[in-house]
């Protein structure tokens, strides 16, 4: 066999639990994280933020093993508020307002700074894998911001136009980026998407899509 440098510290297989599950606490799951410990599994269990290297997905699928997630525990309604990650790209415009209306709606916002999307999207992802997270992207230029932010490990960013199609798509696709474009939208109809998008919490990706999406 071919030894690469990710499953070159694979070693004798461990016992695995009489339940057939084994369960990883690592943040990003590499081929030697699971090195031994997957014969006669079948189901892996993972944090709801883990991240699958594309190795080890091909790995699960050979073995037929599933993956599952843990349920992240919803905040107390007493306890200090979510954080929303917003960043601003859109050259020549104004964000102050945006903030103020973000900051009164929404709660607790963490800036992040630059006008280019590459410069704000790969911070985003790390504080979506990182923490409890939510992040909003105010940019005209949605579409690729949308292609780009889906290209990070972890990110699952939606586009709505309206409060009730940020409710559905989010609680479909346990969306954590939500991209707004502000022209032609007042400081307060932001606002109110961002406060809808955070309604429901930071939720896990739904099982059907975690293959694909996770």
């Amino acid at each position: 066999t071919k030894v690469t440098p990710e499953n070159a510290t694979e070693t004798a297989p461990a016992a695995v639990p009489k339940s057939g599950i084994v369960k990883l606490a690592a943040q990003v799951v590499t081929l030697a994280e699971i090195a031994g410990r997957l014969e006669g599994a079948r189901e892996l269990a993972i944090g709801p933020r883990a991240i699958l290297t594309p190795a080890v997905k091909d790995r699960l699928i050979q073995q037929r093993i599933t993956v599952t997630r843990t349920v992240q525990k919803p905040h107390s309604s007493t306890g200090q508020p979510r954080l929303l990650v917003a960043g601003f790209a859109i050259a020549g415009h104004e964000p102050s307002l945006y903030w103020q209306q973000l900051e009164r709606l929404v709660g607790r916002i963490r800036r992040i700074t630059g006008t280019h999307l590459m410069d704000i999207l790969p911070e985003m992802a790390t504080q979506i894998a990182e923490g409890d997270s939510q992040a909003l992207l105010l940019t005209d230029q949605r579409a690729a911001a949308l292609c780009l932010a889906n290209r990070q490990s972890g990110v699952r960013a939606i586009s709505a136009t309206d409060v009730d199609a940020v409710l559905r798509d989010t609680q479909s696709l346990g969306a954590n980026l939500l991209v707004v474009s502000p022209r032609g939208r007042t400081a307060y109809q932001v606002g109110n998407l961002a406060k809808a998008f955070c309604q429901g919490g930071v939720l896990p990706c739904p099982e059907r899509y975690r293959e694909w999406l996770s």
